[in-house]
């Protein structure tokens, strides 16, 4: 007797939570990544409308949820090819984007960034950069970013704006007790 009646919130709840799942499965990457574009941090120019020519940073505005994407404490491993994948599928790095559909990275770009014989928190702070630029530029209809290499250009760029230091200091706050 008690079995049937719990059975039923049973079944009710683990719908649910298999609906829950289902929903942040099938979450676009470009939904995932309107909250690292919030408050206007970032923003993507165009004079010609065809390309990118230039970002506006306000490093101050950047908000908390671009910063909790890195990893709690600065990890210095080497990565295998096989992270450095995990690392691009989390950014969303191996699906093109709707509007800047050649920005994939593909088995090259894997193998190009495991022969830098990066450490694993300058793959994360480059992957997050190039997922944000790239995102910026979708939002912003700011033009195409034709190429990977453009793509690390301007990703590079925003690392020097302050996305750099900003991840060191969320590091080095860490290892503060």
């Amino acid at each position: 007797m008690f079995v049937q009646r719990l059975f039923p919130s049973m079944m009710c709840s683990l719908v649910v939570l298999i609906m829950l799942v289902c929903y942040a499965v099938a979450q676009k990457p470009e939904d995932k990544d309107a909250k690292l574009l919030e408050k206007g941090w970032i923003e993507c120019r165009s004079e010609d409308g065809k390309k990118v020519s230039g970002l506006d940073v306000s490093i101050e505005k950047m908000p908390k949820s671009v910063l909790d994407q890195l990893s709690e404490t600065k990890d210095t491993r080497i990565l295998s090819p096989a992270e450095i994948r995990v690392h691009a599928r989390k950014h969303g790095l191996l699906e093109a984007p709707a509007k800047n559909d050649t920005l994939k990275m593909d088995d090259g770009d894997i193998s190009f960034y495991a022969k830098q014989n990066l450490q694993a928190w300058e793959i994360e702070l480059q992957f997050l950069s190039l997922r944000i630029v790239r995102a910026a530029a979708e939002r912003d209809g700011a033009g195409r970013i034709t190429n990977i290499g453009d793509l690390t250009f301007w990703a590079k760029a925003l690392r020097g704006e302050g996305l750099s230091e900003a991840a060191q200091k969320k590091w080095e706050s860490a290892k503060k007790p």
